[in-house]
Parts: C-alpha cells; sequence; structure tokens
C-alpha cells in the first residue's frame, strides 16, 4: 500500500476534497442532525466545499494527500464569516441549505 505524501491542497481539489470530508461524516450525529436525509450528501459536500474554499485561499490551511484521499483543514474565522455570508446567499438564492431544525434566519447566517 504505501505511504501517501502529505502537501497543501490547492483549489481546483476542493470538489474531490468536499466528496472525501462528506463521505467521512455520513452518519455523523450532527450532520444527521443538521441536514434532512434526502438532501444530506449533497448539503454536507456543499458545506464543506465553502469551508475547504475559504480556508484554502488564504483564510486557513487545508492539507492533502495526492489522492485526495485524506483531508486535514484549519479554518479562521474570517474563512468562517466569508463562509457564513456564502451560505447566506445560498439560502437567498435557493431556499434552506442548512439545518431543517431552525429558522432559515438563524440557519444560514
Amino acid at each position: 500500500m504505501g505511504f501517501q505524501q502529505v502537501r497543501r491542497a490547492v483549489r481546483a481539489e476542493v470538489p474531490k476534497l468536499a466528496d472525501t470530508l462528506q463521505v467521512a461524516f455520513d452518519g455523523y450525529p450532527w450532520t444527521d442532525w443538521a441536514f434532512p436525509a434526502n438532501e444530506r450528501a449533497e448539503r454536507v459536500g456543499d458545506c464543506f466545499a465553502l469551508y475547504l474554499a475559504a480556508s484554502i485561499t488564504g483564510q486557513g490551511e487545508v492539507w492533502t494527500t495526492d489522492n485526495q484521499a485524506c483531508v486535514a483543514m484549519v479554518a479562521v474565522g474570517t474563512a468562517l464569516a466569508q463562509t457564513g455570508t456564502a451560505w447566506g446567499n445560498l439560502a437567498r438564492t435557493n431556499g434552506s441549505t442548512c439545518s431543517p431544525n431552525r429558522s432559515a434566519s438563524s440557519r444560514c447566517g
């Protein structure tokens, strides 16, 4: 099997890295609570894509392996703020995109 080299991720890898994290969080209690079952995989992937994109563009750090099977992400406050704004924009455009357990205004801000 061999070892994979760990390196900083690049922006073009965000979709694959989001998929990796979505699979890793399948069945996780918080994501099961926060996202409706019929759209959970897509919404969890979208959530991770937003955080990854904000972090990878200088608001944190994202590390991965060449096969993108491993992901480590550190998001700082500015990345989290940008992501909150992005969720708000998605909510206005597409309706509710976050938790079904809260009102739309508290879910995506």
